[in-house]
C-alpha cells in the first residue's frame, strides 16, 4: 500500500512543477514582449541623435512624458563637451540639440524644485513642453517643470 501513495505524491509534483514552469516561461516571454518596444524605441532615438550631434559617447537616454513623448539622449563630444540630443517621439524630424553649458544641471533644477516646494526627488528628466528645453524634478506626486534655459520654475503640477 505504500507504493500507491509514493507514485501519487510524484505525479502531484511532477505536476505543480509543471505548471510552475509554464507559468515562470509566460512570465519571462511577457517581460520580454514588454520591454522590447521601449528598447527599440531607445535604439531609434540613440540612431537619431548620432546624424544631428557628434557623440564619441553616450551615456544614456530618458523618456520624458509630457503633452508628448520625448527621448534625450545624453553623451559627450569629441572635446569632452555634454551634447544633449532630444526626440520627438512622434514627429521624429523634431530634433533639439544643446550643449550642457547653454542651460542648467539637472542638480540646478532639483535646487529649483526644492526651493519652490519639492521635498524628496525621485527623478529628474530633460523633455520639451510647449517648445521649451525642461528639466521634470518629480517630487512625491508633483512635478517641477524647470526651464533648462532660464533655471525659472515653470509650473507645478500634481499634488
Amino acid at each position: 500500500m505504500e507504493e500507491p501513495k509514493k507514485r501519487h505524491f510524484w505525479r502531484y509534483f511532477i505536476s505543480v512543477l509543471l505548471i510552475l514552469a509554464l507559468a515562470l516561461a509566460g512570465a519571462i516571454s511577457f517581460f520580454i514582449g514588454a520591454t522590447k518596444p521601449q528598447k527599440e524605441m531607445k535604439t531609434e532615438a540613440i540612431k537619431t541623435a548620432r546624424q544631428y550631434a557628434d557623440f564619441s559617447s553616450i551615456s544614456t537616454v530618458q523618456q520624458y512624458n509630457g503633452k508628448e513623448v520625448f527621448y534625450t539622449v545624453f553623451g559627450q563630444d569629441e572635446s569632452g563637451q555634454k551634447i544633449m540630443v532630444t526626440i520627438n517621439k512622434k514627429h521624429s524630424g523634431q530634433v533639439y540639440v544643446y550643449h550642457a553649458d547653454q542651460g542648467i544641471s539637472s542638480k540646478d533644477a532639483q535646487r529649483v524644485a526644492k526651493s519652490n516646494g519639492a521635498e524628496t526627488i525621485q527623478k529628474t528628466t530633460f523633455g520639451m513642453a510647449e517648445g521649451v528645453p525642461v528639466w521634470e524634478v518629480r517630487s512625491g506626486g508633483a512635478y517641477y517643470l524647470v526651464n533648462f534655459e532660464t533655471g525659472d520654475l515653470i509650473k507645478r503640477e500634481g499634488l
